[in-house]
């Protein structure tokens, strides 16, 4: 067996992958006590791990290269756009798992276009060997794209998976022969391009969220923080800038702001785009799309500070979620936790349910998706009667002059 490193380990910079897997994020269902809420389908943990096992079995090891790539290894405090743009740059194969949900969700989709541009850039000119398509979910026979036809041929022979999906078979015990031999295939022909020859990495993949001033946000992440030159808080170096919106909680641990990583939460679930916004700037805001709510308990100490959180706390529509944060390691965590109890009694007391606290960096990670789709649900069920935002039922195309694949979308960052 091959002596690659441990998938489950942190991935490391400039660090490439046999194959990078990518799926669409799904809104996550009910929480399993003790467990942490996810937007990932097990059952994707579950594929990728017997992929890399598959692969592993057959790759002569490199150095610098890993069997495969998930989004879900990446370093919560990371850029996670720059991590995955780096990791698509040096990926050798992608495999998309195709799912309706898959073609309706501008992130997975962006992903294929990077990659497909990786590969028109390529001086080889490889194509075909290097998207390696899985049908992961099937299609309804009326409404199945021409996309999905080189997924079938991954299984042609295999009617179990034509009919079903590879989730169903990996699923099922039933159908546990024709899941490893399909696991199988799909790890011998990864395995087989990267032998013919390799794909030369790049660096000039384009992943990133860019500002889209004139496009009306699909979920708002506002943050209720002070700033660097509040005259009241004394605060830490590091943590604060010009702006709330600049906050990191987490500093030691966190690359980008606490609102960054709200937004990139709501875009892999297909809510694009996201505007990050500055609490005093988002009244409006409020009132007319989901939003997460940083708050960060020291914003009680600043002028005016307790009551602009009263104010939130009497004004807060049901689709606007607030988040108390903390960190637990911080030399002033005594005096956070004081007055993040304080915040959460404020919010329950003006009757706003169930508030969140959360006062580690994985724990933030972790409530994020749950805490992004209860917004949106609220919204749908309370909000206004023509949501603003586009049309939700919107499938992308791989190859359509009316809805092009793009490898930027739109994040608003109000300046």
């Amino acid at each position: 067996m091959s002596s690659f490193s441990d998938p489950a380990s942190p991935r490391r910079a400039g660090q490439g992958s046999y194959f990078f897997l990518s799926y669409a994020h799904s809104p996550p269902g009910v929480q399993t006590p003790g467990q942490p809420y996810a937007s990932v389908d097990p059952w994707v943990h579950t594929f990728f791990r017997d992929l890399v096992e598959a692969v592993e079995h057959r790759a002569i090891p490199r150095v610098g290269i890993r069997p495969g790539f998930i989004d879900h290894e990446v370093d919560p405090g990371s850029d996670w756009n720059a991590t995955l743009t780096e990791a698509l740059g040096a990926a050798e194969v992608f495999v998309p798992l195709y799912s309706p949900s898959y073609f309706k969700n501008p992130w997975p989709m962006k992903e294929h276009a990077a990659f497909r541009q990786r590969l028109a850039a390529s001086s080889s000119g490889e194509s075909g060997d290097r998207i390696i398509p899985v049908l992961w979910i099937p299609f309804p026979p009326w409404d199945s794209p021409l996309e999905v036809q080189p997924a079938m041929a991954l299984g042609e022979d295999v009617p179990e998976y034509q009919e079903n999906g590879l989730r169903a078979l990996c699923m099922l015990s039933y159908y546990r022969d024709q899941y490893r031999q399909l696991v199988d295939r799909l790890a011998d022909r990864i395995v087989a391009a990267v032998r013919d020859s390799a794909l030369t990495p790049t660096s000039d993949l384009v992943l990133e969220r860019i500002p889209a001033p004139d496009a009306s946000p699909k979920f708002v992440a506002s943050v209720l923080a002070p700033t660097w030159s509040s005259p009241s808080a004394a605060l830490r170096p590091g943590v604060y800038g010009a702006a709330s919106r600049a906050w990191r909680p987490f500093a030691g641990d966190q690359v980008l702001p606490a609102a960054e990583y709200v937004a990139s939460t709501a875009e892999r679930l297909g809510l694009l785009p996201t505007r990050i916004a500055d609490f005093a700037a988002s009244e409006d805001l409020f009132h007319a799309y989901p939003t997460v709510l940083l708050i960060d308990p020291l914003t009680m100490e600043t002028d005016d500070g307790e009551e602009a959180l009263l104010s939130v706390a009497k004004a807060l529509p049901p689709w606007v979620r607030p988040l108390v944060v903390v960190d637990e390691a911080a030399p002033d965590s005594t005096r956070a936790d004081r007055l993040a109890a304080e915040a959460v009694d404020m919010l329950l007391r003006a009757g706003v349910a169930n508030p969140a606290r959360v006062s580690q960096l994985q724990e933030f990670v972790d409530i994020m998706p749950n805490l992004v789709t209860e917004a949106r649900r609220q919204f749908l069920k309370h909000g206004p009667v023509s949501a603003p935002g586009g049309d939700p039922g919107v499938r992308f195309r791989l190859t359509d002059p009316e809805n092009p694949p793009t490898t930027s979308a739109g994040t608003t960052n109000d300046e």
